[in-house]
């Protein structure tokens, strides 16, 4: 594990995101943050490899009007996913979910990829894209609940083998310059 010193916030507001420079991409470098504390993050992963760099980004919202759930969970080996009821409730149109894996494999994509989806106000599900034959994951997953002037659009899109793009409606159409993609 790595730690990182950061500027004190309230977890409840605040969400982390994390990239990693270098290296190779084998699994063993998939990595996991989490708030240790107000004031340091810690990245993990599940063996050893390869030399990272992390680059790491924290977000405190301001305002009254936004909550952070924080949790990590693991996933057993030959497992499809798991489902995780809240302790907080929160408004699927204005939620969204970040995830991270780390896994004690060198060499299995398909261990570690994962969707997460708000199937309710209360359960977050975590669904894993195979099972058959996978080794157990570490998840660790931020619900990030936005304020009354948010609006969260979420769906999917299939992609068939042979295609280099997919593209996926809005709709609402949204403004570009208040929006961002996860």
């Amino acid at each position: 594990a790595a730690t990182a010193a950061i500027t004190t916030v309230d977890t409840a507001k605040a969400m982390s995101l994390l990239t990693i420079d270098g290296g190779d991409v084998l699994i063993s470098n998939y990595t996991t943050v989490e708030f240790n504390t107000p004031s340091e993050l810690i990245m993990s992963r599940g063996t050893t490899g390869s030399t990272n760099d992390y680059n790491w980004y924290v977000v405190q919202f301001q305002g009254s009007d936004v909550l952070a759930q924080h949790g990590f969970t693991q996933v057993a080996e030959a497992s499809g996913g798991r489902s995780i009821t809240l302790s907080i409730s929160v408004n699927t149109a204005k939620a969204f979910v970040l995830l991270t894996a780390s896994a004690p494999v060198t060499n299995a994509v398909h261990d570690v990829l994962f969707t997460a989806e708000l199937v309710n106000s209360n359960t977050l599900t975590l669904t894993r894209f195979q099972h058959t034959n996978s080794k157990a994951v570490s998840l660790a997953y931020q619900i990030i609940e936005l304020g009354s002037d948010v609006n969260v659009q979420r769906g999917n899109v299939a992609m068939s083998g042979t295609a280099l793009t997919a593209t996926a409606t809005l709709s609402p159409a949204i403004d570009p310059s208040k929006a961002f993609v996860i």
